[in-house]
């Protein structure tokens, strides 16, 4: 099942950034600023542009009222709990101590992604959360979200200037096929066109996500941020902004066409991405780091070799450059002492050069808690 395999690569691969769901497809809310920011930018017709844009508002409310009620297959939806186990998680988390100052680190491995029995989380999680004084998230997306100045800055790093649309930087047959897609969630407006391929990559997957009930992009990390902001509780963000933006807009041209298109050539875009989602959902709630990283790897045989470059390129800076800042920034609060629940992604501790490994490079003690 090639499809399925490069598809699990593909999410793999987006969802190392918490900033995902930045793209088309997440919010109503979230989605109508950003596409208002592109028509301001890009001077589209005002009223065509807020036409779109809630024609978008309505089919993604409609699309939110159907997962509610649990809408039925022939609308187009599947439902996450058929490919997850719907337990209780118990996800992975490592205590880290500065053998020279006796300094420890909580650090847990999230997803970006929920469902409803995802927030029920064991003792030796909520335990430490609720003793610390801070967290810290890779970036806090809510407080971008929130800051309409600080989201139209973000969004102008993936629109082009130069005179540029999507359409002169990858095929004629992946545009109009995305296109499509979009028009076919009532997600299409002009001003995306002015965006660059690797936001339309995220802004697709978003889309297909929405079709899948009982599974939200608010994750894990997005729980404690506002489990922290009820609580009174510093947030730290792990990384800068820029590092967000790095990771969304990290594929060549030529990459981002080959997913786009084989994304849209999937047989069953939803079911195949619930199906592939599940895979790397049931792996995190059971602690499996081995099969996070399986998964991590999964369909990466199946790129082809005109492409693959590109792709270990970009999985460096989606992961593996990451983990060497985020390991710097882990070390920086060991040395200060400081009481703060550190969470990034699981894929971030995945493999040899995971932060729990470089953190044990560096003579930390580190330690999986079961």
């Amino acid at each position: 099942m090639r499809k399925t395999k490069v598809l699990s690569a593909f999410l793999a691969a987006l969802l190392a950034v918490s900033a995902v769901s930045c793209g088309d497809g997440g919010s109503s809310e979230k989605s109508s600023e950003e596409k208002t920011t592109a028509a301001e930018t890009t001077e589209e017709t005002e009223a065509e542009s807020e036409e779109e844009t809630e024609a978008e508002t309505e089919a993604e409310t409609e699309a939110e009222t159907e997962a509610e009620t649990d809408a039925p297959a022939e609308d187009g939806t599947v439902s996450f709990l058929d490919y997850i186990e719907d337990v209780p998680p118990t996800p992975p988390m490592w205590l880290v101590t500065d053998p020279a100052t006796g300094n420890q680190l909580y650090m847990l491995g999230t997803i970006h992604v929920s469902t409803d029995s995802t927030f029920d989380l064991p003792d030796y999680v909520m335990d430490v959360y609720n003793s610390c004084d801070s967290i810290g998230v890779e970036y806090n997306i809510k407080e971008l979200e929130s800051d309409y100045a600080q989201l139209m800055e973000f969004s102008q790093n993936f629109i082009y200037t130069d005179g540029t649309t999507v359409e002169d930087h990858i095929s004629q047959e992946s545009y109009d096929g995305a296109k499509a897609f979009f028009k076919e969630y009532g997600a299409y407006n002009a001003a995306l066109d002015y965006f660059c391929p690797s936001y339309w990559t995220s802004s697709l997957l978003s889309l297909a996500l929405s079709s899948i009930t009982h599974l939200s992009e608010d994750g894990v990390d997005a729980y404690f941020i506002d489990r922290a902001e009820e609580d009174g509780k510093e947030i730290v963000n792990i990384e800068p902004l820029s590092t967000e933006v790095g990771v969304i807009d990290c594929y060549t041209d030529s990459l981002a066409d080959f997913l786009i298109s084989d994304f849209l050539s999937t047989e069953d875009i939803v079911t195949e991405t619930a199906e592939s989602l599940g895979m790397l959902y049931n792996a995190w709630a059971s602690g499996d780091m081995s099969g996070i990283e399986a998964y991590n790897e999964y369909g990466m045989e199946e790129i082809p070799e005109e492409y693959m470059a590109d792709y270990e390129d970009s999985m460096d800076k989606q992961l593996h450059c990451r983990n060497i800042g985020m390991a710097d920034r882990a070390e920086e609060f060991l040395r200060n002492g400081d009481n703060i629940l550190f969470m990034v992604g699981a894929m971030h501790y995945a493999g040899d050069d995971g932060v729990d490994d470089l953190l044990a490079a560096k003579g930390y003690t580190v330690e999986q808690i079961n």
